[in-house]
């Protein structure tokens, strides 16, 4: 994951324990910001389409980020001037991540707010209360609408997350905030600061609620679960991190999904994780050489020599390795019932190419909103003097529909998103739409 923007520019939970010693020098620092670059004109695949796409002036960002180095008078805001450069070609894979010293020794402790938030249409709604939480005394429901956050109009809140954000799209960075802003991250021993939203509700006029943030009462959800609604097999997938315990449990509710006599795949949320563990979605449905995509690699020697697996990869006339097709052995025959995928634009990386795959291998009906149009493959580079770690994406990648994922994402088929008077009468909107299309009679 790269620096959050939420923790640019510093407060206790940055380099608290004063770690990384003396700023570097301003000759360290201008040939940092030169390596940099360097790096980025070498290995960064997107590098021409976004500038293209985003009408950017690359030696403007950089003479901005030189500026910012320059003046930076703690490690906070030096990092802030690394990540606000990157965050600017809005690729949720270009990522800047200060180095483990910038964490405090002791770890962090999570609290949260008591309230649970999803995108619909720009608006912030309430989607789930944790009982007897600050929220559910001040009689806070689902349905209901968030419409400040420490007096800070949502609008504005969301503006930020999408100018500020690397996501590709804006609609990835708010459904990525959406999903984050209500778990608190202090280091352990700290107290967390007060909050407060303004709501504005469903029925009976606006709220001020005033938050104190607590220690989660439940534990961590799982990551892989199945639920069975009649003929209908809900697996729900929230992440594809993780390596062959992950990839087995993903094996293991399919397995038991198969024999039901229509399947629903819920991703969203899923910001991707390990290629061989996502490809095991498709493997465990689809039959015989099953296609995930193809990709072109940026060849550069300084990729290669990173990426071993492409050392027999080597660059054409523009710099390009030559197509290099993506497929997977399904394990078994493929699977006769209805499948549905719900998705939404916090689905991105391998959860992407998964859910194209699904569809052109199986027919699979994408519900939801599109994804969030990031592709991922980076190779990690060190920088000397901050030592953080630059993510510099490497590949470009077409799906197995034929459509590039990197900023447009995979268009779902049905668009549904939640309302308030779904989630008032305890109804997700989108996972409902996709049980009901694949458990009715007929096409």
């Amino acid at each position: 994951m790269q620096w959050p923007p939420s923790k640019r520019g510093a407060g206790p939970a940055h380099d608290p324990d004063h770690a990384r010693g003396a700023l570097p020098s301003e000759a360290t620092r201008k040939n940092e910001l030169a390596l940099l670059r360097r790096d980025l004109d070498t290995m960064y695949a997107h590098r021409l389409a976004k500038l293209a796409r985003y009408h950017l002036d690359e030696d403007q960002i950089f003479a901005d980020a030189e500026r910012a180095l320059l003046t930076a008078k703690s490690w906070a805001a030096y990092d802030a001037a690394i990540y606000t450069a990157l965050a600017q070609f809005h690729d949720g894979h270009l990522g800047y991540r200060p180095p483990q010293t910038a964490a405090p020794q002791q770890g962090y402790q999570s609290f949260r707010l008591g309230l649970r938030t999803v995108i619909a249409n720009g608006h912030l709604l309430v989607s789930e209360i944790e009982p007897d939480s600050d929220v559910a005394v001040a009689g806070v429901l689902p349905g209901d609408e968030v419409t400040a956050i420490d007096k800070k109009p949502v609008t504005e809140v969301l503006a930020g997350e999408a100018k500020f954000r690397a996501d590709a799209r804006p609609e990835s960075a708010m459904v990525a905030y959406a999903k984050t802003w209500s778990a608190v991250l202090v280091p352990k021993g700290d107290k967390p600061r007060h909050r407060s939203i303004d709501v504005a509700r469903r029925v009976g006029g606006d709220l001020h609620v005033e938050l104190d943030p607590k220690l989660p009462r439940s534990a961590k959800r799982t990551v892989v679960a199945i639920d069975h609604r009649g003929d209908v097999a809900v697996v729900t997938l929230k992440s594809l991190e993780g390596g062959k315990a992950r990839a087995e449990a993903i094996d293991t509710v399919l397995a038991e999904a198969r024999g039901a006599k229509a399947i629903v795949i819920d991703l969203r949320g899923n910001r991707g994780g390990i290629d061989k563990v996502g490809y095991r979605v498709v493997a465990d449905l689809a039959e015989g050489k099953a296609r995930l995509g193809e990709f072109r690699v940026l060849a550069a020697p300084e990729t290669i020599a990173r990426r071993p697996i492409w050392k027999d990869l080597t660059a054409e006339a523009d710099g390009f390795s030559a197509v290099q097709q993506i497929t997977v052995d399904g394990l078994a025959k493929k699977y006769a019932g209805k499948v549905a995928i719900v998705v939404d634009a916090g689905c991105i990386s391998t959860c992407e190419v998964v859910t194209a795959a699904l569809r052109a291998n199986l027919g699979a009906v994408l519900v939801g909103e599109r994804t969030g149009g990031s592709s991922g493959a980076p190779v990690s580079v060190t920088l000397p003097a901050s030592k953080g770690s630059v993510q510099i994406p490497t590949w470009n990648l077409v799906s197995a529909d034929g459509k590039p994922i990197e900023d447009d994402g995979v268009a779902v088929d049905l668009e549904v998103v939640a309302t308030p008077d779904a989630l008032s009468s305890g109804i997700d909107l989108p996972l409902q739409t996709a049980i009901d299309k694949v458990g009715k009679l007929g096409p």
